[in-house]
């Protein structure tokens, strides 16, 4: 059950394998998070309540992150930032999930305000 699972949500589980993996791959090899996504499907299934709603896929999707932060976490996982004028940060995995969102929102609203100023000349 187990397997059919996997190669069902396979284009799930290896995007957020990718996804873990080329944050640090020396940290998360692709075989680490390969087996913590059979566990994360385990987990997935032996709690899913097909009454409370929702598709499985976004409850797998859940429980593969939370398993792959974990093992992060566990391995005291830094992210390490490289600027352009040579500067390195070393800084913990949440941390960096909060500038990558703050960015994310920042060129969004760049973009915004780009279309508003060139309909305003057109």
């Amino acid at each position: 059950m187990i397997d059919s699972l996997a190669r069902q949500h396979q284009h799930l589980i290896h995007r957020c394998i990718r996804r873990y993996a080329k944050l640090d791959p020396a940290l998360l090899s692709e075989q680490d998070l390969q087996q913590e996504a059979y566990a994360a499907i385990c987990d997935a299934i032996s709690t899913w309540n097909p009454c409370k709603g929702g598709r499985f896929e976004q409850y797998l999707q859940f429980h593969l992150q939370k398993r792959f932060t974990k093992t992060a976490g566990e391995k005291h996982y830094d992210v390490v930032l490289r600027y352009a004028d040579g500067t390195t940060v070393t800084i913990p995995y949440s941390q960096w999930r909060k500038k990558k969102a703050r960015l994310r929102t920042q060129v969004v609203e760049a973009r915004l305000q780009r279309r508003s100023i060139t309909r305003d000349f057109a």
